[in-house]
């Protein structure tokens, strides 16, 4: 039984711990005091947590400068408690993580420093170290960010871009009234120029100047330099009558102004089947020819009445001025919703007239989106392209043809002028060029041939553009056979002056323009080696004066004919030749390389000839003026809707160069200065009726004031010693005088530094269309223009 008993007592023991341990827990009470003396007891005694130190050798995380620099305790606060004991100043240390930051911002500016010094160096060293820091700029680009995928491109941010980049824009036109206006002027019209060269010049001038001409204040910048009308609110009449029309004896005047005037370079209309239908207008007074007709009848009394008014003609007054005929034309063809009507022919001449027309009343920036709309409305009609439909007279292909070369030659005259790029490529364009024939010749038996049958056409004119350039783009597949090519080459000499010849010639050389805003003025452009861009300009300088030695003598301009026939037609020449020239070689005028005659390289032959290419162009489009401005001759002879631009690409390109021949050349200077002066006075002149050349005057005055301080202070009097009639020249300077009062106790040259020229070209970056009344609207008549 005992036995038992301890067995069991044993294996409840085993299967209660809680009441093993409670057992173990009260065996000390319950045994006796013999039983605690032999086992020592399992629980282990925690203390209790002390309290946070107030006082000690804590160590706080950063030491004022003091306390660190005598190795003393230093409290948490600041002032700290031992500087304020003391008396002393109590400055704070950076942490070893600010310190670290502190640095990093400071190299990343030194190296941006260092970066813009590069980028400024680089257009004042050769070829060789130019590219040398290209390459470690492009290296550091590289791996500061992203890999881009135009190589080029991505080491120019907008920062660095020069003057005359064209990637960006600055200024927002969208919310600007005063920029909407004028819209982007890109880098090859003669208003960025000058706009440039105002933003140089504002370095130097007052605060105020300055400030005007900053790039923040765009709308300033470019309001104030820009020449063009667009700001002035076009007044169109709503209330006038759209079916009145002049009296037959003031539209007999006014077409004849403007056949005489205005056709000849502007073709988009056939003059026999315009005034055949014309009369036939007149003889009917009952007759209701569409709209579309009406207005371009209204357009052409409108560019009349433009001409005339400039005249100066008698019968003009008490007669309607061009703003009441354009208004005619607006409301017949722009109203009621007929510009989303599909387009005719008709309403690609109604577009183009109209563009022309808003050109020459000095509304460019409309001009070139009206010519754009144009363009696309002839395109839409494949006037762009050869026609060979069966269904359209050889007489009506003709005359397409001459619509097109109108509008295509029109918007590269805008485009020049607002610096924007052409809205049609010419590789997109088969369109032959006209033959040299007036439209009463049409069917004679050389021109009824070349009208009737393409290869023979393509090889007169092969044969005869050789006589033009060298090398003549194919615009078709095959070449004509040699007998044709023969016999074609025996015929050129039948081609007697005429208009239709000027016209041909005047295309030329406007290709020849277009090539250069392509090539040299593409933002791609831009991104081409100097060597590579210098032998283009010299290819296009050359084709360019080989087209003027190749001008039948009739249109030679070197030196100008006396003769009265075709006289307008060779100054046209004249003026778009060296307008050309001027856009081909402005690149080279501001390279800085030509401001180290003794440096170890000199600069290439090519690129100091194509600067002084430039300047000389300039020269020789004022040489073509008399010394003594005379308005009414100037309108007579010249292409005067556009010969304020021409005036100002001229007098540009010469405050250009006055300014660096100030700073530079002083010899240089005083002939500068006398070309100068004489395109002011022209533009002075023209002032007196002609709000866009007192603005062009405004411009170029305010640009001369600055620049040629020297100069003028040499050779003009004193405000109270002139009171007599002096020369023109004189006229100009007293003029003057005003503005340089204002501007002598400001501007000062600087002395004894160098001076790199005003501006940088964006290559200094880069060294290295059988009823009666069916005549007016029937597009495949024969007799429709």
């Amino acid at each position: 039984m005992e036995f038992e008993d301890a067995q069991r007592l044993e294996q409840s023991r085993c299967s209660d711990p809680a009441e093993n341990v409670s057992g173990s827990l009260f065996g000390k009470e319950s045994t006796e005091g013999q039983q605690s003396e032999e086992a020592p007891s399992s629980k282990v005694a925690i203390p209790r947590l002390a309290p946070p130190r107030t006082t000690g050798n804590r160590r706080i995380r950063t030491a004022c400068a003091a306390c660190r620099e005598q190795k003393a305790k230093c409290s948490e606060y600041r002032p700290c408690v031992r500087c304020v004991s003391f008396g002393i100043t109590c400055t704070s240390l950076e942490s070893k993580r600010e310190s670290r930051e502190r640095q990093i911002e400071e190299l990343e500016q030194q190296v941006a420093a260092y970066e813009e010094l590069l980028e400024h160096l680089r257009s004042r060293v050769d070829i060789q170290d130019a590219q040398l820091i290209a390459r470690t700029l492009h290296r550091r680009s590289s791996i500061t960010r992203p890999p881009s995928p135009d190589p080029v491109s991505a080491t120019h941010s907008p920062s660095t871009q020069p003057s005359f980049a064209v990637d960006y824009v600055e200024e927002d036109y969208h919310r600007n009234q005063q920029l909407l206006a004028f819209g982007y002027l890109g880098s090859h019209s003669e208003i960025s120029w000058i706009r440039d060269l105002r933003k140089e010049i504002g370095r130097a001038a007052p605060v105020a100047e300055s400030k005007a001409a900053s790039p923040g204040n765009g709308s300033k910048a470019l309001t104030s330099v820009s020449y063009f009308l667009d700001d002035q609110n076009l007044l169109v009449d709503q209330g006038i009558g759209p079916y009145d029309r002049p009296s037959r004896t003031i539209g007999d005047k006014l077409i004849h102004l403007y056949f005489d005037a205005v056709h000849p370079s502007f073709p988009i209309v056939g003059r026999i089947p315009f005034m055949q239908q014309y009369a036939l207008y007149y003889s009917r007074p009952n007759m209701q020819p569409p709209g579309r007709w009406l207005a371009i009848l209204n357009l052409i009394f409108a560019l009349g009445a433009k001409f005339g008014h400039l005249l100066s003609e008698p019968w003009m007054g008490g007669t309607d001025g061009p703003l009441e005929y354009f208004s005619r034309a607006q409301k017949l063809n722009f109203t009621n919703g007929r510009l989303f009507d599909h387009p005719n022919l008709q309403q690609v001449q109604a577009e183009g007239l109209s563009a022309f027309w808003l050109m020459s009343m000095g509304h460019v920036n409309r001009a070139w989106r009206t010519c754009g709309v144009s363009i696309r409305s002839a395109i839409a009609l494949g006037i762009n392209l050869r026609s060979e439909s069966k269904d359209t007279p050889n007489f009506s292909k003709e005359l397409r043809y001459r619509v097109w070369w109108s509008i295509y030659t029109l918007e590269n005259t805008l485009s020049i002028m607002t610096g924007r790029p052409t809205s049609a490529a010419d590789t997109f364009c088969t369109t032959p060029l006209p033959i040299p024939y007036e439209e009463d010749q049409f069917h004679g038996p050389v021109a009824s041939q070349l009208l009737s049958d393409y290869s023979v056409r393509y090889g007169y004119m092969q044969a005869f553009s050789s006589r033009r350039h060298k090398h003549l783009p194919s615009q078709a597949f095959t070449k004509p056979a040699p007998s044709v090519g023969h016999y074609l080459a025996s015929t050129i000499n039948e081609a007697a002056p005429s208009n239709s010849l000027y016209f041909l010639y005047f295309i030329d050389i406007t290709m020849i323009m277009r090539r250069a805003i392509d090539v040299l003025y593409a933002p791609g452009g831009s991104r081409e080696p100097w060597p590579k861009v210098g032998a283009t300009i010299v290819d296009l300088v050359r084709d360019a004066d080989a087209w003027s030695s190749s001008l039948p003598e009739v249109f030679q301009f070197k030196p100008m004919q006396k003769s009265k026939s075709f006289e307008r037609q060779r100054w046209s020449l004249a003026f778009r030749f060296y307008s050309t020239k001027i856009t081909i070689s402005r690149p080279s005028l501001c390279r800085t390389d030509r401001l180290r005659p003794g440096q170890l390289q000199n600069p290439p032959l090519d690129q100091r000839k194509n600067a002084k290419i430039c300047v000389e162009s300039a020269c020789d489009i004022l040489d073509l003026l008399p010394d003594t401005p005379d308005v009414l001759w100037l309108v007579r002879l010249s292409p005067w809707w556009c010969i304020i631009h021409y005036l100002m690409q001229s007098a540009t390109i010469l405050l250009i160069e006055l300014d660096f021949c100030v700073k530079f050349d002083g010899e240089e200077a005083a002939k500068i200065t006398l070309m100068v002066e004489k395109a002011m006075g022209w533009l002075l002149a023209m002032a007196a009726d002609d709000l866009a050349a007192q603005r062009a005057w405004d411009v170029c005055h305010s640009l001369y004031c600055c620049i040629s301080l020297t100069p003028v202070d040499s050779m003009m009097a004193t405000p109270s010693a002139s009171t007599s009639p002096v020369p023109p020249q004189s006229n100009i300077l007293r003029a003057m005088q005003d503005g340089l009062q204002l501007t002598q106790s400001h501007v000062s040259l600087p002395q004894n530094i160098v001076v790199h020229p005003t501006l940088q070209t964006m290559y200094d970056q880069f060294v290295p269309r059988e009823s009666s009344e069916a005549m007016f609207d029937n597009p495949g008549n024969t007799n429709y223009q």
